[in-house]
């Protein structure tokens, strides 16, 4: 639980609030674009855990803003068709987004995923998917690619809410 930030270089930063109630709320500020700022209300979390020991965190309602307010906004949508092809089947289909973790596309329809993982000096971090496996290295400093922990309160080894039965242990520094 706790506060949580990004910063995606000089153009936005991103912020969650985490709640052990299973609720949080996402604010992101653009630095370019004048007096942009998005606001979850209070919204539903949970933990969703693998055999393999990975650990993804859902966000009912938040949105990707590492690639820009343009695919924020689309809530994990296609990109809308031009008008010179009007009948194109993009902005009807979900985007893909790779998870550099599992190795797997998935989609975000709705919801923001992250990878809860540790960095080399066993913080955990919250890491973003990527909108193609060629996109680049995915660095666990979770600066540029996921979210850090700014308040000393701590997301302890993730648990799953009320609407989840199983709990899982958090990934042990490699």
């Amino acid at each position: 639980m706790g506060t949580w930030e990004a910063h995606y270089m000089e153009w936005g930063s991103d912020k969650l609030i985490i709640r052990a109630d299973g609720t949080f709320k996402q604010i992101y500020t653009d630095h370019t674009a004048e007096g942009y700022v998005y606001e979850t209300p209070w919204s539903e979390w949970w933990i969703e855990c693998f055999p393999d020991g990975r650990v993804r965190l859902h966000l009912q309602g938040a949105r990707i803003y590492k690639e820009g307010i343009r695919i924020a906004e689309l809530d994990g949508m296609g990109s809308p068709c031009p008008e010179e092809f009007p009948d194109c089947a993009s902005e009807h289909t979900p985007r893909p987004f790779y998870d550099p973790i599992a190795g797997e596309s998935l989609n975000m329809v709705g919801e923001l995923l992250l990878n809860v993982q540790r960095d080399s000096s066993g913080e955990l971090v919250l890491l973003h998917m990527l909108l193609s496996k060629d996109q680049g290295f995915v660095s666990l400093a979770g600066t540029a690619t996921g979210f850090s922990r700014v308040t000393e309160s701590s997301l302890p080894t993730p648990s799953v809410t009320q609407s989840a039965p199983q709990t899982c242990q958090a990934p042990t520094p490699t």
